[in-house]
């Protein structure tokens, strides 16, 4: 069976046949040079998939009704049997399919349609054709691969995405950090942004802080702010995320449980980040299949793929989402925001959403509160909504159970 896969500027619409529809060759039509741009990533996602059989890149005039004919033509006459992929393609090439499938649909023709949103397929011709077992999704690391950019790991770059060991325990660690956050997130954001200040002047090992009170009032009075070394410690430590925590003789004292809580302790924002992340992670359908088919955090995307060394004369593009969910074929590119927002915030979110998730990738705002929107709170909520961003808003005042909720709207 061939699958006739028509070349599209979204890049996810080249792979729903291919993905979907059990084939032994595959051909892209379309117009050539726009094909050999993408034909490297497409080659490499679909060896990834497994698929081992013979990818032809056949070149049409877009505006040539004769010409795309004649490359319908040639390609039904010498397979045995074929698969039209209508989900992708230019309104050209679509009308020239129809035409060739009623001039030769005895010859085991099938033409098939995939929702990019739900999962469906709807499929015309003779007999059954062969599917996957499984609906067709994509990794995060496929979906940005695919666009032409890369998700860049901390084994790269020391900036770059951290792959958590979500274990169990560390999912309920992350939880419990995150009751601790939303009970006063201003406090959590200070405290945390103190932390990471005093570690440069810690005598401790790599799980401990042991520093010198004066020496912290030092640099408290140096940067103009207040020292606060009680706030959210006790609540850690009580919940067992710190191992100690003292303020006598002194020092300022406390442990952690393991690296990933220190970690996770490091940076203000990262909580929101995780437990967004791991609610989304739990949802289940029905029939107990995950929601979401994959998700990251964290994610350091460079956008054309090549990772330049620091000095080499080359700027790169680069961008972090703190949230990546995939539905299948569909990307949700997420900002999480526990502290102040701005309007800025919205337009770096649409540009890595607009250009990862060509045509239909979802753009959508997590924050603690609107109240800390910079500016005029109600121009960012019109803003967001010009740009397509879906604001979940208010989640410090929202139990586990409600916010898990409103991730699970996403997909309606």
């Amino acid at each position: 069976m061939t699958l006739i896969e028509f070349f599209d500027r979204s890049p996810v619409k080249n792979l729903t046949g291919c993905l979907s529809a059990k084939a032994d060759e595959i051909v892209f039509v379309g117009e050539q040079r726009a094909m050999e741009k993408a034909r490297e990533p497409l080659n490499n996602i679909l060896s990834y998939h497994g698929f081992d059989g013979p990818i032809r890149y056949a070149p049409i005039r877009r505006n040539s009704i004769d010409s795309i004919l004649s490359v319908l033509s040639d390609i039904v006459e010498t397979s045995d049997g074929c698969i039209f992929d209508l989900t992708g393609g230019e309104d050209l090439a679509l009308f020239a399919a129809g035409q060739v499938y009623a001039k030769y649909q005895a010859e085991n023709i099938h033409m098939q349609w995939f929702n990019l949103r739900t999962g469906r397929i709807a499929d015309w011709g003779q007999g059954q054709p062969l599917y996957q077992d499984a609906p067709p999704s994509l990794s995060v690391d496929d979906n940005i691969l695919l666009h032409g950019g890369l998700v860049v790991y901390d084994d790269i770059h020391p900036l770059g995405t951290h792959q958590w060991d979500l274990t169990p325990e560390f999912v309920r660690d992350i939880k419990t950090m995150w009751e601790i956050c939303r009970r006063n997130c201003g406090l959590w954001n200070f405290q945390l942004t103190m932390l990471a200040n005093l570690e440069r002047y810690s005598t401790a090992g790599a799980l401990a802080l042991d520093v010198d009170i004066a020496q912290a009032v030092s640099f408290a009075e140096t940067h103009d702010i207040t020292l606060d070394l009680g706030g959210i410690f006790p609540a850690l430590t009580e919940a067992r995320l710190l191992t100690f925590y003292d303020c006598s003789g002194g020092r300022f004292r406390l442990g952690y449980k393991n690296a990933q809580v220190k970690r996770c302790l490091a940076k203000a924002g990262t909580v929101l980040e995780l437990v967004t992340r791991c609610l989304a992670d739990e949802l289940r359908e029905k029939d107990g299949a995950p929601v979401f088919t994959d998700t990251l955090s964290g994610v350091y995307i460079d956008w054309d793929d090549i990772v330049h060394e620091p000095g080499d004369g080359q700027v790169d593009t680069q961008n972090e989402i703190d949230v990546i969910l995939m539905r299948g074929l569909m990307p949700i590119f997420i900002s999480c925001k526990n502290g102040n927002v701005g309007i800025d915030e919205l337009y770096k979110l649409s540009a890595v959403a607009d250009h990862f998730g060509r045509g239909f990738g979802k753009k959508v705002l997590v924050c603690a509160s609107l109240e800390k929107a910079l500016g005029n709170p109600a121009y960012f909520i019109d803003r967001a909504k010009s740009m397509d961003i879906e604001l979940i808003s208010d989640v410090q005042d929202m139990d586990q159970a409600a916010f898990s909720k409103r991730l699970r709207q996403l997909i309606s």
